[in-house]
């Protein structure tokens, strides 16, 4: 939600999941739950982990992890996440607010094993955005954690990257899955 990013739609995937859970509760193992998502679902999902332990396993895909740094390093522009957070990085209360919604803040309380997965040509979240969470959860915690570096993939690998890195990243995530789950 704009101004408002892991606040509301924190809650509302937490009590979706529940709502499956209940509703549904003979085809979803409730003891085997995972989160992925890219980009704005990336977010979301290092942003769970950092303020849940329920989730077995997370995925997490061309993330926006640190708001001050994606400010200058975007090619979506300066604006983007002042627009988007309602944060002026510039002045001393917006880099706090701003401090307060990025995903890497809450890295030391994440437990959840973690695969990321980014890009290196990705300018919508540059790289960096990956690898300072995967730098910070190998650093602060013992959560296992592993991340994967996509050459010649931009930003939309999942839908408009060569064939054969679509296809790699499938792979790899649930190849990543088997072994985390077993």
């Amino acid at each position: 939600m704009v101004n408002h990013y892991g606040e509301q739609d924190f809650r509302d995937v937490i009590a979706g999941l529940d709502v499956a859970l209940q509703r549904f509760g003979e085809y979803i193992d409730a003891n085997q739950q995972i989160i992925i998502g890219g980009s704005y679902g990336g977010f979301m999902t290092t942003w769970a982990i950092g303020h849940t332990s329920r989730f077995e396993a997370a995925i997490s895909q061309r993330p926006v992890t640190e708001w001050l740094h994606l400010t200058g390093a975007s090619d979506i522009g300066y604006n983007f996440v002042q627009d988007e957070m309602g944060a002026n990085p510039y002045t001393p209360a917006g880099r706090e607010e701003l401090i307060k919604r990025s995903p890497i803040t809450y890295a030391a309380q994440v437990k959840t094993p973690l695969l990321m997965l980014h890009g290196e040509y990705d300018l919508r979240t540059p790289i960096a955005q990956t690898e300072m969470y995967y730098t910070a959860i190998k650093t602060l915690t013992d959560t296992p954690v592993e991340m994967v570096r996509f050459p010649q993939a931009w930003h939309g690998v999942s839908r408009n990257g060569l064939p054969n890195l679509r296809e790699t990243r499938l792979t790899v995530m649930f190849d990543w899955l088997q072994k985390t789950l077993a």
